[in-house]
């Protein structure tokens, strides 16, 4: 252990159980696309209360942003 305190996964998608991570993985395979993103992720848009997180995410990987 480094001594700092490990990063939790944030939930971006309550309905489908998804988190930040899982976000992220599914944009390093290639996703560009909200709907890709769920793909990646094994499931559909449900209420898609998270759409507008994940194309935040995307369009943060799109621009080179650090990741946090």
């Amino acid at each position: 252990m480094t001594g700092r305190p490990l990063e939790e996964a944030v939930y971006i998608c309550l309905c489908n159980g998804i988190t930040d991570r899982a976000v992220q993985s599914a944009i390093d395979a290639g996703a560009c696309r909200p709907r890709e993103v769920y793909q990646g992720c094994g499931c559909k848009a449900q209420c898609g209360a998270c759409t507008p997180t994940i194309l935040s995410l995307l369009r943060d990987a799109r621009e080179g942003a650090p990741r946090t």
